[in-house]
């Protein structure tokens, strides 16, 4: 799909393409593509999510904007749960609520119900620090509500949203945002690219192996994970061995899951079945995929 503002951009977003806003999307493609969402192929069923680039001064914060819409009307209800990455969101949500979202570090569960939207922006690991001065670890698992920030902004972009304005949400976004005059100072951005190393080298499988990443010392890798990103070195080198376990699942009909633990890491297959329950509620054995060929039909 073609970039809205830049398409020789070389960021690629959880590899996934970004939704030119002038054209509708492929068939929920994007949501086929998203790491982490559990039961992927069923998910994508149920709601449609499409992408939208910041403009050039937030493209070095923001990773982008997103945008879930469902349309349930006379369905069951469905609970869409997804692994987190250690990034903080801001969240409009006239449904439930909109605000400023920690790192969450359980899986996270949605309901959808009927027919809705929300709308969210994904900042990248370390950037929101720019915008937020305080510890992000005291954001962890919290929602902050937005209307306490942003008082009839936050209403107004809601409204936005309910009238399904969502390319004049994302220039207000835009406006709003850089017009903070958003600074990353060093230690963020050293903390950011600390957990891309993570997400880019499945090795590293331990904080000492960060701070050798980073000729750093353990302790400064741990209170820069703290103080910019929210949760500890060993909960982001978790998390990434979660996700790519998910996707292992998500994009094969069958899993060998001894060999997909000892890929990943772990001891054994106990070790990593355990792990996995007791983060996304079963064990993997429950978790897999329907094959491709299948998954589209019902």
């Amino acid at each position: 799909m073609t970039n809205r503002r830049d398409q020789n951009h070389p960021i690629l977003l959880e590899r996934s393409s970004l939704v030119n806003m002038r054209q509708p999307p492929d068939q929920n493609s994007i949501a086929q593509e998203a790491r982490g969402l559990i039961n992927r192929q069923e998910s994508a069923r149920r709601f449609s999510l499409e992408r939208f680039e910041p403009c050039p001064e937030l493209q070095q914060l923001v990773e982008h904007y997103w945008l879930v819409h469902w349309d349930l009307t006379g369905k069951p209800d469905y609970l869409q749960q997804n692994l987190p990455h250690p990034s903080q969101h801001l969240v409009i949500d006239p449904q439930n609520g909109s605000g400023l979202r920690g790192v969450i570090k359980r899986s996270f569960q949605y309901r959808l119900t009927g027919k809705g939207q929300v709308f969210g922006v994904k900042f990248r690991p370390g950037a929101f620090s720019a915008f937020y001065p305080d510890s992000m670890h005291k954001l962890t698992d919290r929602t902050l509500a937005l209307k306490d920030f942003w008082g009839e902004e936050a209403s107004q972009w809601e409204t936005m949203l309910k009238e399904r304005l969502s390319a004049a949400l994302v220039r207000a976004m835009d406006r709003k945002l850089s017009g903070m005059e958003p600074n990353l100072d060093e230690a963020a951005r050293e903390a950011g690219q600390l957990v891309r190393a993570i997400e880019q080298h499945p090795d590293i499988c331990s904080a000492h192996q960060v701070a050798t990443y980073g000729t750093v010392s353990v302790r400064r890798v741990q209170r820069l994970f703290q103080r910019y990103i929210g949760v500890s070195p060993k909960w982001v080198i978790e998390r990434y061995r979660m996700i790519e376990a998910i996707e292992a699942i998500n994009n094969a009909g069958s899993v060998n899951l001894t060999e997909l633990s000892h890929r990943l890491g772990y001891f054994d297959q106990a070790h990593f079945s355990k792990a996995f329950a007791a983060l996304v509620g079963v064990p993997p054995s429950q978790c897999k995929s329907k094959p491709p060929e299948q998954s589209h039909h019902r």
